[in-house]
């Protein structure tokens, strides 16, 4: 891994031992990272406590995020959603397919792309990572996310967040106890 500036180049061997490149722009970010780095240790995520180096393991990132909210989420969850709502925003991008043939070629090329930022292959990205509503409701519907506002709102989300979460809410309102009082509002094409 390293730091330019504001780029972090990470390299590193993913699930089954492949090789995985990326690249992220962030200044906040690059300043955290660079100072990790010069922490003691060969793991980027290590934690002082009692004047002791600990390497982070992913049960303690899951216990913290159940400390920081009261439904049930784990670091594999903020996984899907971001593979969710990449998905739903290259859909939104390529547009209403003009027949079922051109929807599945559509899906087909969106879950590619995303499953290469993932990581993943196609299969695994649509199986584990993609909610299957957002693909059905393309598939049977043509329905995708619509971002309306160009910022982000006042619950610090971005538009695309905010459009998919609309969307959830208006084809998969089983997902919450109560649907919110926006969900009835149109969102997609």
């Amino acid at each position: 891994m390293t730091v330019d500036g504001s780029a972090i180049a990470f390299a590193f061997r993913g699930k089954s031992n492949k090789e995985q490149h990326r690249v992220v722009v962030d200044r906040p970010l690059a300043t955290l990272v660079h100072a990790l780095l010069r922490t003691p240790g060969t793991r980027l995520f290590r934690y002082v406590s009692d004047g002791v180096w600990h390497n982070l393991s992913q049960r303690e990132v899951n216990e913290y995020i159940r400390r920081l909210t009261p439904a049930r989420y784990t670091a594999k969850d903020f996984r899907t959603w971001g593979g969710t709502l990449r998905l739903a925003i290259v859909l939104s991008d390529i547009g209403p397919a003009a027949s079922e043939r051109e929807a599945k070629k559509n899906v087909v090329l969106a879950v590619r792309l995303v499953a290469a930022e993932l990581g993943n292959t196609p299969a695994i990205c649509r199986g584990s990572y993609v909610h299957p509503i957002v693909l059905a409701r393309y598939l049977d519907h043509g329905d995708t996310i619509l971002p309306r506002a160009r910022q982000k709102t006042a619950g610090g989300h971005y538009p695309e967040e905010r459009a998919l979460i609309r969307f959830l809410d208006r084809h998969f309102p089983e997902r919450r106890r109560r649907p919110r009082p926006d969900a009835a509002v149109g969102l997609g094409r």
